[in-house]
């Protein structure tokens, strides 16, 4: 694991010298780099040693929306380094060799939870900036209209949301004709 440096002979020697020798240890630098290839940080890894990736907000930085999932050995590559397998050994026999990573992320899912005065009607989980579906029937509580649902956003935002149904009370008045006949009749209070 370790790799001659200084200088050596340009010519054919055919008797005896010195040379003065340094030793230097071989490593790897893994180079952490961003979709528009800026190096963001560096890890020196040395021959035949196992260290563990970087996963710091500063090599891989926190996206609105999306998760960290590993690391790829190029720009939009399949994950090769993923949070279960962050292990990396060197096996590099070079003074100084490179590996470049860069970041992968996917969507984040969020759940949305429908509530009907305080109680849970229904739970759906949406991905990151896709719109919200609505649950397929309306509640029916007594003594209330269903309005429709409060605060919706266009699309989902980074973070679980509780959406409260909008009710309107209502009171129903019941009377009687002189002839007999009933009627009922609802307003919104």
């Amino acid at each position: 694991g370790f790799v001659i440096s200084g200088n050596l002979p340009k010519a054919i020697v055919t008797e005896s010298f010195v040379m003065k020798v340094q030793m230097c240890r071989a490593a790897i630098q893994i180079q952490y780099r961003d979709e528009q290839d800026n190096i963001l940080g560096r890890q020196l890894i040395y021959f035949e040693v196992t260290d563990t990736l970087r996963t710091d907000e500063e090599v891989a930085p926190a996206r609105t929306g999306y998760t960290f999932v590993g690391w790829a050995t190029e720009i939009g590559g399949d994950v090769v380094y993923g949070l279960d397998n962050l292990e990396y050994t060197n096996t590099s026999t070079y003074f100084v060799d490179v590996e470049v990573l860069y970041p992968v992320y996917e969507l984040s899912t969020y759940t949305v939870t429908f509530t009907v005065l305080g109680q849970v009607y229904d739970t759906v989980t949406v991905t990151y900036g896709e719109k919200i579906a609505l649950p397929e029937t309306d509640p029916e509580v007594e003594g209330y209209r269903f309005n429709g649902w409060k605060n919706v956003p266009n699309s989902m935002p980074d973070n679980d949301l509780t959406i409260e149904a909008d009710l309107v009370e209502q009171v129903t008045i019941s009377y009687y004709r002189y002839n007999g006949d009933a009627y009922q009749y609802e307003y919104d209070y």
